[in-house]
């Protein structure tokens, strides 16, 4: 199963559907490459890690995202973790600094945190986050 395929029917509506994804997210992650990350969890310190909040219970680009992220650490760089987390986990920005630490006011999802040998470098949203992430990945 791919990421994508959360949101695909057969719930019949999207108040159906979007709890559903939600539920059967972390199943999804533990199936693949990436990691599902929660405050208080050990953080990566042997190279490069990415953290990547999106919504998983209605954004089908972040969902797409993350299947070419899994495909992309198939065959890619051993040394770059990438843990994941739903945003539906967090319900106010305090929240949200429990996974990004410094960070002032979500705009856009997904988020990218980037963490070099243990320490957070760099927090990217939106567009930006989805490049940056396929652009690590490739090696770029």
């Amino acid at each position: 199963m791919r990421f994508v395929d959360l949101l695909l029917p057969p719930s019949p509506s999207p108040t159906d559907q979007q709890p559903e994804a939600s539920r059967k997210f972390p199943e999804l992650v533990a199936a693949s490459h990436l990691h599902l990350w929660r405050p208080g969890d050990p953080i990566h310190s042997g190279g490069l890690r990415l953290l990547i909040g999106i919504s998983a219970s209605y954004a089908v680009k972040e969902l797409e995202l993350l299947d070419m992220i899994d495909a992309a650490l198939l065959g890619g760089p051993e040394k770059v973790c990438v843990d994941v987390f739903d945003l539906a986990t967090c319900r106010a920005q305090e929240d949200v600094r429990l996974f990004f630490p410094g960070i002032t006011k979500v705009v856009q999802t997904p988020i990218l945190g980037i963490w070099s040998l243990g320490h957070l470098t760099e927090v990217i949203q939106g567009f930006y986050a989805r490049e940056r992430a396929l652009a690590l990945l490739a090696g770029r």
